[in-house]
């Protein structure tokens, strides 16, 4: 084949046929001490540093030198007439002229020896740009180059290869002076007498300087194993299963890699490969740790492509998975002896994962799916996986990106433990009950992914409260703009830092996609990997708590409330007809002159504390199926400015979340204005104005009617009154909290409770004060163990009447006619 050489190439070699030499630093010298010779010659004019060494100097007495960097001894480089090395050079002049102590923990030492070991790394690199060069422009004769040996002549039989890789650390557990060098055959510990001290190092005879070169010329290796020897201090071990390409400055934990060299081998493993391979290995010339989890988990289907395909691959496959079967089938036999029964030892966890595998924690007590993503990183007493599940935005189900730590249980060591017993295992080792709860949870999950009013018992995942059915709005938009993170956690994939063109290749064995809209479905495996809890607010407290999703269920509505409101018939079939006929006809209402205006239904309740407006707004809500909330002056402040933005967000959720608004006590908003408080004014005005515009339902409540402003008059649609409580609507009230204790199978007599009826019910109490005592009298019979009588009852009717005629006595009048009077009722 003609070959034409480059302009580089040309000047080389113009360079060569002068006698030049090729790397200017070589050409420096420094000049003997006291007189003496310091056995380095400034030039080596026709003398090639790589080509022209003999096998002796390679193969033969390796004292002084270091593969891969070329540092001789001074007596070697005179005599051979070899170029001087100036990592030595200037390791001699800090000796002599600055009495440095390269072995010293001092900083100079240090600085000064990291400058050497890069010195000589670039001679290196230097030296293996000259070999490559000469091969494109010349024939290399077979013994020039004793350290790369060719192939037989003929067909070539694959082959593998074995090298030896040396890792030399000094007293901080750092690299020494460069970079990690290779042998074919195994190093053996010699004295570098170069150095101060004569340093010990491993070093073999058959030096690899440069390993593609190597490759080039022996093209019948199909693939390598890097067998790892260490010398120094405790190595710093990375860890990492995932190799980039300067990794390879850290040994692995089992101080072997592997490289798959042909090309037709890794297509063969590309052709059955179930999952992306670990390191990327396959398509890029990285390296594999040992013990080869990808390869341990293709190891049947590696083998069943030997039967199926022609000779030629058929050797190259015999060959990789002979040598498995050799160095580590009988621990891969034991960790599927192992797996088969649901067991484990500390060795074999890591055979447990692989990518795109899903598997669950109960960590936080509720199990939880994750899909692995890529394979997982050993360590010395945990295993780290990289995982995912989906989590909603309010828009769209994204990947969230996990970091899980498998930490080794301390009590495993050798013996065998269930694979549940671990904090992360495989989804297929849990029960089927596991699996159908995940399902069920998705999938009530999946319906909340649009707004849901439901029902929670027990404790939120803060555990800082504990619920009893309390009212809660899912409603993941609303929760994320009013905590600005409308765009949080898109499509996450951990490895794609690395190789871009590998993931894409990598991506068809996902089986998941990269996200899921919410009008789309979701199967079943899907639905496993929603998140445990979800955000909600609650409706009474007005706060958002993070909740288990198990937890939730529909909400129970009261429709027995409305119907046990003590009120006369006419005013509840009022109320009843504005609240059905508003729900019923939200699109077609007939609008004010001005459209959006008027469209909403206010009511005012009015009258005496305890007469039931409070429990009728409650009502009202069970009645329309729809959340009560309700605020008072002190949710939204009583400063015009405050109010007017804490009201516009509380109508703003009412109108979203489609609730029945309740303000409390409302007095404050209500009260008529005056020339001389302008802060007043403003507050009235500002709860005027947005009153105008809502559509919803929202009651009022007061008792202090009488300084109303009239401008609220208009504004109201309907508003009654709530007069002191009559005996019959008492005992009717006695009657309603009767019937609830026995509804929820309290230990009472109620027999002689009910007896005893008319005599509560003449006793001048409002609503609020009969329920108060009735709980008190119950928690009074608890505390003495014993069944809820009249004997309870009687002694906190007693008690609080005594404090009423106390107050009635100090004013000279009830409240009720205080109120009259002032004009408030």
């Amino acid at each position: 084949m003609d070959w034409k050489p480059t302009w580089e190439e040309k000047l080389v070699s113009h360079r060569q046929t002068k006698g030049e030499g090729i790397s200017d630093p070589e050409s420096t010298s420094i000049p003997p001490v006291n007189g003496e010779s310091d056995g380095y010659s400034t030039t080596s004019k026709g003398k090639d540093p790589v080509r022209d060494r003999t096998p002796e100097d390679s193969g033969g007495d390796t004292k002084g030198s270091r593969t891969g960097s070329l540092v001789l001894t001074p007596s070697e480089s005179s005599s051979a007439q070899d170029p001087p090395n100036l990592a030595s050079i200037l390791s001699r002049t800090a000796d002599v002229y600055l009495g440095l102590d390269l072995l010293g923990d001092d900083n100079q030492s240090r600085f000064f020896s990291h400058l050497l070991s890069n010195i000589e790394r670039q001679q290196a690199q230097i030296a293996a740009l000259e070999i490559k060069l000469r091969e494109k422009s010349m024939p290399i004769p077979l013994p020039d180059l004793p350290n790369l040996p060719r192939a037989s002549t003929g067909t070539l039989k694959p082959r593998m290869q074995i090298l030896h890789r040396v890792f030399n650390f000094d007293n901080n557990g750092d690299l020494l002076h460069g970079e990690t060098s290779l042998f074919e055959d195994e190093p053996k510990h010699i004295a570098r007498p170069a150095y101060p001290g004569g340093w010990p190092t491993l070093q073999g005879r058959k030096p690899v300087n440069d390993l593609e070169a190597y490759l080039k010329h022996n093209p019948d290796i199909c693939f390598l194993v890097f067998r790892e020897h260490e010398l120094g201090n405790k190595r710093r071990q990375s860890y990492h299963v995932f190799q980039t390409p300067n990794s390879r400055q850290q040994m692995s934990l089992r101080s072997e890699r592997m490289r798959i060299v042909s090309e037709t081998l890794k297509q063969a493993i590309r052709s059955v490969a179930t999952c992306v391979p670990n390191e990327v290995s396959i398509n890029h010339n990285q390296e594999m740790e040992a013990p080869y989890y990808f390869l341990y988990h293709h190891r049947s289907q590696l083998e069943s492509l030997i039967n199926s395909s022609p000779p030629d691959i058929q050797d190259l496959i015999s060959l990789l998975t002979g040598y498995l079967n050799e160095q580590y089938g009988e621990e891969y036999a034991e960790a599927d002896r192992l797996i088969a029964k649901g067991h484990i030892t500390e060795k074999h966890i890591p055979k447990l994962f692989k990518p795109n595998q899903m598997i669950l924690t109960n960590d936080t007590g509720k199990p939880q799916a994750y899909v692995t993503q890529g394979w997982p990183e050993e360590a010395k007493d945990s295993l780290t996986i990289h995982s995912w599940h989906w989590i909603f935005n309010g828009h769209l189900f994204t990947r969230d990106a996990y970091r899980n730590v498998v930490p080794f249980p301390s009590d495993l060591a050798d013996s065998e433990v269930p694979i549940l017993y671990l904090k992360y295992f495989p989804a297929k080792f849990a029960p089927e009950t596991t699996s159908h709860m995940l399902v069920k949870r998705g999938r009530t999950y999946w319906k909340m992914r649009t707004k849901t009013f439901a029902s929670y018992s027990g404790w939120d995942a803060w555990h800082d409260e504990n619920y009893v059915n309390a009212r809660v709005m899912i409603d993941t938009v609303t929760y994320h703009r009013m905590h600005g993170r409308n765009n949080q956690n898109q499509n996450v994939n951990l490895q794609r830092d690395y190789y871009d063109d590998e993931i894409q290749d990598s991506d068809r064995y996902d089986p998941f996609p990269p996200s899921v809209k919410v009008d789309s479905e979701m199967d079943a495996e899907s639905l496993m990997l929603l998140p445990s809890t979800l955000k909600g607010f609650e409706i009474k407290d007005k706060k958002w708590i993070k909740l288990y999703v198990d937890q939730l269920h529909p909400v129970e509505w009261n429709k027995k409330a409305f119907e046990r409101l003590v009120l006369d018939k006419k005013s509840k079939e009022m109320i009843n007809a504005l609240v059905s006929v508003h729900v019923q006809t939200a699109s077609n209402r007939m609008h004010d002159i001005i459209r959006g205006k008027g469209n909403g239904l206010i009511i005012l309740l009015h009258g005496s504390p305890g007469t039931g407006k409070t429990l009728t707004a409650e009502s009202v809500a069970e009645l329309a199926e729809k959340p009560l909330y309700s605020v008072s002056c002190g949710d939204i402040g009583i400063r015009a400015s405050d109010v007017e933005r804490h009201l516009k967000l509380v109508l703003y959720l009412g109108k979203i979340w489609d609730c029945v608004l309740l303000l409390d006590e409302a007095d404050v908003f209500l009260e008529e204005r005056a020339l001389a408080d302008l802060e007043r004014n403003s507050l009235v005005s500002v709860f005027l104005r947005t009153l105008e515009y809502y559509d919803g339902i929202l009651i009022l409540t007061s008792n202090r009617v009488g300084t109303f402003d009239e401008a609220f008059k208009s504004r109201i649609q309907v508003a009654l009154h709530y007069s002191t409580l009559t005996k019959k609507s008492r005992k009717q009230i006695w009657q309603n909290f009767f019937d609830m204790l026995e509804e929820a199978d309290e230990d009472v007599n109620m027999a002689e409770l009910e007896r005893r009826l008319d005599e509560l019910a003449a006793e001048e109490m409002n609503g609020r004060q009969i329920r108060n005592a009735l709980l008190t009298a119950r928690q009074l019979a608890i505390y003495r163990k014993q069944t809820l009588d009249w004997e309870h009852l009687h002694q906190v009717i007693r008690t609080a009447a005594e404090f009423s005629r106390y107050l009635k006595t100090l004013h000279g009048h009830s409240d009720e006619q205080w109120a009259r009077e002032d004009g408030r009722r």
